[in-house]
């Protein structure tokens, strides 16, 4: 397994707030050193595979397994790593985290409808929700086929459907109305 090495430099810029198994901490990056709760460590690592690393912290070598997990929040992203065989739930509140969830929250008050629209030509090849049915922030709406890929289209906020404009087997172009939902905020 060929290996790539890597500074920290290549992968992140800014602040963070992580929590690990429970305990926050405050990281920063700053060239190939990594800032924890105000300590500078060196750091570099080696990517094996996506999500596979090897990390030299200081003087301590480390395997790490990460992978997207379930346990993130409205304002951070949840993963699950495995460090020397021991697994952790993680959570990373960075910008990208909170700009998501200003983006996903913006100006959504009780009486807002959400049109969702097609984002490319396709065919309509599973619905589904109902009118009528309570959803929430990414569930599934449907699905939609275009070029032999199939796209979930998910919903963006949480609430009521109150139209499908969308019917099962049939084609729709870039930006036609699929599904409107009645925000419950």
């Amino acid at each position: 397994m060929e290996s790539k090495k890597r500074s920290l430099a290549s992968l992140k810029t800014g602040e963070m707030n992580v929590e690990v198994g429970g305990h926050a901490s405050r990281i920063s990056f700053s060239g190939s050193d990594i800032v924890i709760d105000g300590t500078r460590y060196p750091c570099e690592f080696r990517e094996y595979e996506a999500g596979l690393l090897s990390i030299r912290l200081d003087t301590r070598f480390s395997n790490v397994y990460i992978e997207r997990g379930t346990n993130g929040s409205e304002h951070a992203a949840g993963f699950s790593c495995q460090i020397n065989g021991k697994t952790y739930s993680v959570l990373v509140d960075d910008a990208r985290s909170r700009m998501r969830a200003l983006l996903l929250n913006a100006n959504i008050r009780s009486d807002t409808t959400v049109r969702v629209s097609a984002p490319m030509p396709g065919l309509v090849t599973k619905i589904e929700v109902t009118v009528g049915d309570v959803i929430v922030v990414g569930q599934g709406l449907l699905i939609l086929e275009a070029m032999k890929m199939e796209n979930e289209i998910r919903a963006t906020i949480s609430g009521v459907i109150t139209k499908i404009n969308a019917t099962l087997g049939k084609p729709v172009e870039k930006g036609e109305l699929l599904v409107e939902i009645q925000s419950h905020q």
